[in-house]
């Protein structure tokens, strides 16, 4: 059973909405990068490419992508992006909240970074990590020795 049930993209708008204000907050705290768009549009694509693929390789094993019932997970993905992150859907979120940090241009924005890999690891990975290892046994432990729970 998972600690908390708020999704994890609802935590995301969280961090996001978290972001803005604290962008407001402090707004002559710019940062007066050269390359601070493609920086921006670099990582969006990383984490875009990440969280499509992974949804690509989850429907193509015809298995749950709901991050509140990892107990309806009937196959055990760990091909493809999965041989890099363990969790490559959240590197996926916090790559994107990356961004949006070089998007407000705002460096007390990164600390909503760190406050979200904690709680994703808190309350949404380490109970599936519990649920994958009941289902799946020493699979999903040599797994997990294997592959990092990020990057």
């Amino acid at each position: 059973m998972l600690k908390l049930k708020i999704p994890p993209v609802v935590v995301f708008l969280i961090c996001c909405a978290l972001m803005w204000a604290i962008h407001k907050l402090f707004p002559n705290s710019g940062l007066k990068l050269e390359f601070r768009m493609e920086i921006l549009v670099s990582l969006i694509a990383v984490g875009g490419f990440f969280g499509i693929v992974s949804l690509y390789q989850f429907a193509r094993k015809s298995t749950t992508v709901n991050p509140h019932k990892p107990q309806n997970t009937n196959r055990f993905v760990k091909s493809g992006v999965y041989k890099i992150s363990r969790n490559p859907m959240y590197l996926a979120l916090v790559l994107v909240l990356g961004a949006a940090v070089f998007y407000w241009g705002n460096p007390f924005t990164i600390v909503v970074l760190p406050l979200f890999v904690w709680y994703m690891n808190e309350f949404q990975i380490k109970p599936e990590e519990e649920v994958m290892e009941q289902k799946f046994g020493d699979k999903f432990v040599e797994y997990r020795k294997e592959v990092r729970r990020w990057l």
